[in-house]
């Protein structure tokens, strides 16, 4: 397991995609390989090459999904669905979402017999049902074998103005973020302190602040890992809206687990988090050996580690 990899857990299998390598491998509780599917390549069947599609995975996209004893994955132009024992169930084809838009992606969730999937465009365009100003839309769409649908959608401000005229969307800048558990989807833009709720079925949806702290992103010291990458003697500009909210994962058991973008949230004493409770509306802070980026569906979240010989690690996340 690359731990620049996603993972996905069954019921009793863990599962991790390579689009480099065009492999899904998956192993036991123990560790043990079970089997593997795919090569590279662009025709029938074979796992897309990286950045090949319309569909553009950004770094460290989760592109592998688990539901029950069911994966699924998704290569930018083709999801495939398989029992945790290897069978492939279906594939369909991911023109109903190239139809309505290229873009960039950063997760993939399953849900029934319908993939979720984000899409943030690469050109603005206007929004049908809302306020048509804004310069930026964040969506997610639920696709099947016949088409796609948008379920969520999220306005963003527009990006910053580099001195060379181009927009900049630089490390300081605010990152949408989402997921799903059981038909609830949550987004969240990077920055503000407000989440929203969405109802997949029905559609409703319901805006929270939950309150966090007034803690950001260090913006020189963001900008100093951005030296060499933008034109000679130019700067990166002010960001519209400074990062708040690095990642999310929502966890089967109502608890939604936050990984603050500030720098000094990670430390030697592992990573600070914040966790909103659902049920109760309570907000907490706490320190964990790995931010949560994976859940199961008994309320199990996990994080990727690499030890002292190199080996990457599954750690399962708990707090008193």
């Amino acid at each position: 397991m690359d731990p620049r990899n996603a993972v996905a857990i069954t019921t009793s299998t863990v599962a991790t995609f390579d689009q480099n390598d065009g492999r899904l491998v998956t192993i036991d509780a123990e560790g043990r390989p079970r089997w593997t599917y795919g090569r590279s390549g662009n025709g029938p069947g074979e796992i897309a090459r990286p950045n090949s599609s319309r569909i553009i995975g950004l770094i460290g996209a989760q592109w592998i999904a688990a539901e029950g004893a069911r994966i699924l994955v998704f290569d930018g132009r083709t999801f495939f669905l398989f029992t945790e024992d290897g069978a492939l169930l279906r594939r369909w084809s991911a023109d109903s979402l190239t139809a309505v838009r290229g873009g960039v992606t950063r997760r993939l969730r399953l849900s029934g017999e319908r993939a979720y999937l984000d899409l943030q465009h690469l050109a603005p365009r206007p929004h049908a049902t809302t306020d048509t100003s804004t310069q930026r839309w964040f969506e997610v769409y639920e696709s099947d074998s016949s088409s796609a649908r948008l379920v969520a959608a999220l306005a963003l401000p527009a990006l910053p103005v580099s001195q060379a005229g181009g927009v900049a969307d630089g490390l300081a800048e605010a990152k949408p973020q989402w997921d799903m558990q059981q038909r609830c989807l949550v987004l969240s833009d990077g920055h503000s302190s407000r989440l929203v709720f969405v109802d997949a079925d029905g559609g409703a949806r319901d805006t929270v602040d939950i309150g966090l702290p007034e803690w950001f992103v260090d913006v020189a010291t963001a900008n100093e890992q951005t030296q060499g990458l933008t034109p000679s003697g130019s700067t990166m500009p002010e960001p519209i809206a400074r990062a708040r909210i690095a990642d999310l994962t929502l966890a089967a058991d109502g608890t939604l687990w936050l990984r603050p973008s500030a720098q000094s949230a990670r430390g030697a004493t592992g990573q600070i988090v914040w966790r909103y409770d659902l049920h109760t509306g309570v907000l907490t802070q706490d320190t964990v050996v790995a931010f949560p980026r994976y859940a199961d569906q008994a309320g199990g979240v996990f994080g990727v580690t690499s030890d002292s010989s190199g080996y990457t690690v599954l750690r399962r996340v708990r707090v008193p």
